[in-house]
């Protein structure tokens, strides 16, 4: 038996098991009217699970991080779930006035407070307020994603007719550009999937899909089981090893023992 060309062939194993696959990406969806969030396929918008969570009262916006789904209520709440079965982590991390949209980053979580058209800055683990009004001046925000240190936020604006999404930064709160997107249907979630942008309708009933410059690309891409769509957030488009690690550990120990019996025999 040759032992280095064994030895090559598992160490060609382990590579391939250690090489990175990506995973489908997932919207999690708020849906005002049933008081649901549920959960699609960002690839095709096919629906995984419809009501992942349940019971909420009027839920606007959505965040996600490290597992947890945070939901902004219009009771004046934002509570915590999480985003793998929808079980209550805490109904009530936050409490303030009408908060809508959300967005979390390095442990902050960005608010958008309907009520006095801002955007406040907080600890994601306490809810104590750092700047409650870091964007100011606007005219019936909804929500907020954040990317590349620039937050996009909706607005429905004083008339129905004018509905965009604008861009501002998120470290001093300054426009980039208040009208980056133009639609109509009362466009409520902002996230991002594949470098492009999604905006959830609510008077459509679907959710539009635009590059990140503000041209459509397919204003129904996801369309199936929404009911007032307002928040989305996207989860997924990560790497991770291949066959799993008790098949990578597998490899490296027969490699382990074949090298002893080398040295051995």
């Amino acid at each position: 038996m040759n032992i280095r060309l064994i030895l090559f062939a598992l160490a060609a194993c382990a590579a391939l098991c250690a090489s990175p696959r990506s995973t489908p990406a997932q919207i999690f969806v708020t849906n005002f009217v049933s008081g649901t969030i549920g959960e699609y396929d960002a690839a095709t918008g096919a629906a995984i699970n419809t009501a992942l969570v349940s019971g909420l009262d009027s839920p606007y916006g959505l965040a996600l991080s490290g597992g947890k789904l945070f939901v902004a209520n219009e009771a004046g709440t934002v509570g915590v779930y999480d985003a793998a079965t929808g079980a209550t982590i805490n109904a009530s991390l936050i409490s303030l006035g009408i908060p809508v949209g959300l967005a979390v980053s390095g442990g902050k979580l960005f608010v958008v407070d309907r009520a006095n058209g801002t955007i406040g800055e907080y600890p994601a683990a306490t809810g104590a307020a750092i700047n409650s009004a870091l964007v100011s001046g606007l005219v019936d925000p909804r929500d907020i994603a954040l990317r590349g240190g620039h937050l996009f936020v909706s607005e429905n604006g004083s008339d129905d007719l004018i509905n965009f999404v604008g861009e501002y930064d998120a470290a001093t709160g300054a426009p980039i550009n208040p009208t980056l997107i133009f639609t109509s249907g009362a466009p409520r979630g902002v996230a991002f999937v594949g470098g492009n942008v999604l905006v959830s309708l609510t008077f459509g009933d679907a959710i539009s899909l635009f590059t990140i410059s503000g041209d459509p690309i397919n204003e129904t891409f996801v369309n199936q089981g929404l009911s007032g769509p307002e928040h989305i957030v996207v989860a997924g488009e990560v790497s991770e090893t291949g066959p799993g690690p008790f098949v990578f550990a597998a490899v490296l120990l027969s490699m382990h023992f074949l090298r002893r019996r080398i040295v051995v025999g």
